[in-house]
């Protein structure tokens, strides 16, 4: 009696994604797969929301990042957390806070809500839209951010960018609060919430008008003469002040502080005062020789750019990239 066709088992040239096994084979020799039943499933909505007030710790806040009211947020995590069977949360009057569960739970479902998006961009045969808010200060962002972000926009057309611009005090309150995604600056931050990544080395230099700087020959001629910087909190001249182990205080007859650097330049340009400024940010003044570096033999400590962002945010593979994309251009 001859092998009937029902029962054959499957040609592996034909079906070689198929595990080895026999399975019956409908009248036309294609194999009938058996039905696969799945429980009932977390919407990925709910899950994003999810993530999204892991991120923030604030229900709050996660609404208006997924565009829900509090009261649809809300019941969205509870639907949740009851199809679960477990509480994701810990709630208080101020904040949220991932529970033990939820902290187990929450790489499980990034991981899935970045399988959806990469189903959905292979399903549309386009990558899915990614929109992002980038805090740094407004230098940076004119003279560096602005010019490749064109570039951006041709190498990754469904990125999406929006500028924020402030200091470092109101780019990490913006960063913490979620009213922005990531922050490029050299500012120094030690906050357990965040995650950093260096992009470029920052080079400092003393600087003033060439006429100036070619009078100062040792340390003590400075004493005449005015220091311009940042701020109280946030003094450059710490970078060239702390490589030789010197204070301002004791150097100069006079500070004034400006708060941006472009202020710091204009002042040093227009005025007999002296400054430490970025490297990148003075190229070009000191090519055409309107301002000299002083003291060049003394050394002077330098920092890094950084990416900041926030642990468990949404977007973090794209920040990522984002982080490379940023190295392979040197600031100017």
């Amino acid at each position: 009696m001859h092998e009937s066709s029902f029962t054959r088992p499957l040609s592996r040239s034909l079906f070689p994604h198929l595990p080895n096994t026999d399975l019956p084979l409908n009248g036309h020799g294609i194999p009938v797969l058996r039905p696969i039943l799945y429980k009932q499933l977390p919407d990925l909505e709910s899950l994003r929301c999810f993530v999204a007030a892991a991120q923030t710790q604030s229900f709050r806040k996660a609404a208006k990042m997924v565009s829900l009211s509090p009261g649809a947020f809300s019941e969205r995590i509870q639907r949740l957390e009851q199809q679960l069977g477990m509480s994701l949360f810990i709630r208080s009057t101020r904040h949220v806070s991932l529970s033990v569960e939820g902290s187990r739970l929450l790489k499980h479902a990034r991981q899935l809500l970045e399988e959806a998006q990469e189903f959905q961009s292979y399903a549309s045969a386009q990558e899915a839209q990614v929109s992002l808010t980038l805090g740094t200060r407004y230098e940076l962002g004119l003279s560096y951010l602005l010019p490749i972000l064109e570039e951006l926009k041709k190498t990754h057309p469904h990125w999406n960018i929006h500028l924020f611009f402030g200091d470092a005090p109101s780019l990490t309150s913006a960063l913490l609060s979620s009213d922005v995604d990531v922050v490029f600056s050299s500012m120094r931050v030690d906050n357990p919430k965040l995650h950093i990544q260096t992009t470029h080395p920052e080079h400092y230099v003393l600087v003033a008008k060439s006429h100036l700087a070619s009078q100062i020959h040792s340390i003590s001629d400075l004493k005449p003469h005015t220091l311009v910087d940042i701020s109280p909190s946030f003094p450059l001249f710490r970078y060239f002040g702390e490589s030789n182990h010197l204070r301002a205080q004791e150097l100069f007859s006079e500070h004034r502080f400006l708060g941006t650097i472009s202020a710091l330049l204009y002042w040093v340009l227009k005025q007999d005062a002296f400054a430490v400024l970025p490297l990148y940010f003075v190229k070009e003044a000191l090519s055409t020789q309107e301002i000299s570096v002083v003291l060049p033999e003394l050394e002077v400590h330098h920092d890094y750019f950084r990416l900041f962002w926030t642990k468990n945010h949404w977007a973090e593979a794209s920040i990522i990239q984002l982080a490379d994309f940023l190295r392979a251009h040197p600031l100017k």
